[in-house]
């Protein structure tokens, strides 16, 4: 995996490959909230780190509202092998709650200019791009 570098969380859960199409347990890496290596599954709260460390030792910031992170498979799909090095995942997250996940479809990836992006309130779903 190659997309992330430093510390990161992660959310464990079941996804399909976009490739081979066998839906199999993946470890999505994203960085958001106290990075830690703290694992999370889909309707956890993120953690934040307090005092005066807080700032060196969190990603981001609290958001209001949905919200998404870029996020990687931890390790290539079990089932066939493939391995996608760009932002293949997006977190999506509601103030800190994990509220779960959505994929690219091949040919795309989620932006990984910004840390955090909001959704529009009559948004549903991040927007991947072509690459």
């Amino acid at each position: 995996m190659l997309g992330i570098v430093g510390m990161y969380n992660r959310l464990s859960t079941n996804a399909a490959c976009r490739h081979c199409g066998e839906t199999v347990e993946r470890v999505l890496q994203f960085k958001f909230g106290y990075c830690n290596l703290n694992d999370y599954v889909v309707g956890d709260s993120v953690d934040w780190a307090a005092g005066k460390r807080g700032h060196t030792l969190n990603h981001g910031e609290p958001v209001t509202g949905r919200a998404w992170v870029p996020a990687y498979a931890e390790e290539a799909c079990p089932s066939c092998g493939i391995d996608f090095v760009l932002a293949e995942f997006a977190v999506v997250v509601d103030g800190d709650q994990l509220t779960g996940f959505e994929q690219a479809t091949v040919g795309f990836h989620f932006p990984e200019e910004n840390d955090v992006v909001l959704l529009p309130t009559a948004t549903t779903a991040p927007t991947p791009v072509p690459g």
